[in-house]
């Protein structure tokens, strides 16, 4: 493994403890400096990065529109990440494998994305639903009892269609 000394706390690191830059060097200073050093300066310049952001987004309508898409969706799969321990390649896998549709209700997956079903108990993902099918669910608590108590109730009132 290669390493590189950080001139700031001027220890010896392994590369990977230095972020990347865009032109694929390796910064000067290891993460940890950079971090420390990075909180000081939003201290002490309240709202300074925020401007700055306003004023590239202002001038670089175009690039920031560009980006805006990818932003969001890799801030949603990092999400899912953080939350139920599925890396972005098994979300995919998950979506393929269920062909867009919701696990439950088969209703295609267009304007809103998928809810990651899970069991609160164990933390296990099931499957991809729909959102109103993951309230279902969420309001039942998984009692399947009760599933089939409300699947009789709306048999036995001759209901056949969802209401819109």
């Amino acid at each position: 493994m290669e390493e590189k000394r950080c001139p700031h706390c001027e220890e010896i690191k392994p590369t990977d403890e230095f972020y990347r830059r865009k032109d694929g060097y390796l910064s000067s200073w290891c993460k940890i400096c950079n971090r420390y050093w990075a909180k000081r300066w939003y201290k002490a310049h309240p709202g300074e990065s925020a401007r700055r952001s306003k004023e590239w987004r202002e001038k670089n309508p175009e690039r920031y529109a560009a980006t805006k898409g990818r932003r969001r969706e890799h801030d949603r799969l990092l999400e899912i990440k953080r939350r139920y321990g599925l890396e972005p390649e098994e979300y995919k896998l998950l979506l393929d494998k269920q062909k867009g549709v919701c696990a439950t209700c088969g209703s295609e997956f267009k304007r809103r994305e998928p809810v990651v079903d899970h069991c609160h108990e164990t933390g296990d993902v099931r499957g991809l639903l729909c959102r109103r099918c993951n309230s279902v669910l969420g309001y039942v608590q998984d009692d399947l009892g009760l599933l089939e108590g409300l699947r009789r109730y709306v048999k036995c009132h001759g209901i056949t269609s969802p209401v819109s």
